[in-house]
């Protein structure tokens, strides 16, 4: 992409450098949310249960995979 920039348009600039921010914020996001869903999942499991098997807990831990 930048070895042609030179040779692009005004438009195609524009165009590509909306494409990168929209890709970088996305992976922002993405992250987020997978970070947020693995402390939360470690937080359900380790420290508020000692017991994982349990119903409530195990439904718990697959209702937050369900919102990420």
């Amino acid at each position: 992409m930048y070895r042609d920039w030179s040779t692009l348009s005004v438009y195609e600039r524009f165009e590509a450098t909306v494409a990168v921010v929209l890709t970088v914020m996305i992976g922002a996001v993405a992250s987020v949310a997978l970070y947020r869903l693995v402390v939360g999942v470690v937080q359900s499991l380790v420290l508020e249960s000692f017991n994982p098997l349990d119903h409530g807990v195990f439904q718990k831990d697959f209702r937050q995979i369900g919102r990420a």
